[in-house]
């Protein structure tokens, strides 16, 4: 992939449509490809796929380039890291919480 342009990144800040279509176009694929490296199955990867790019429609105001080639990618793939850290976290947590043995019984 090549290096994101700058003028996308101002248009997803002005959050016209056009860019985030190519946003998901562009990045849909890539984001998918690093939540099944974490292990989680195709339809939750796509799931959070959609959190990622909704979480970053809500950031990508905060995002400061620095001006190195894969800024944009580097920022992406750290949210991206974290959301499913948080989701793969959860969905631990409910598989302990399914009741007592007593319950179970």
């Amino acid at each position: 992939m090549d290096e994101t342009r700058h003028t996308l990144i101002r248009e997803l800040g002005a959050g016209e449509p056009a860019a985030w279509r190519q946003a998901d176009q562009d990045y849909g694929p890539l984001i998918r490809n690093w939540l099944r490296r974490h292990g989680l199955l195709a339809d939750d990867a796509d799931d959070l796929c959609q959190d990622v790019l909704a979480f970053v429609a809500g950031e990508i105001g905060s995002f400061q380039h620095n001006g190195r080639i894969g800024a944009f990618r580097a920022w992406l793939r750290q949210i991206t890291v974290n959301r499913a850290r948080n989701f793969l976290r959860a969905d631990r947590a409910r598989a302990g919480v399914s009741g007592s043995a007593a319950f179970q019984q």
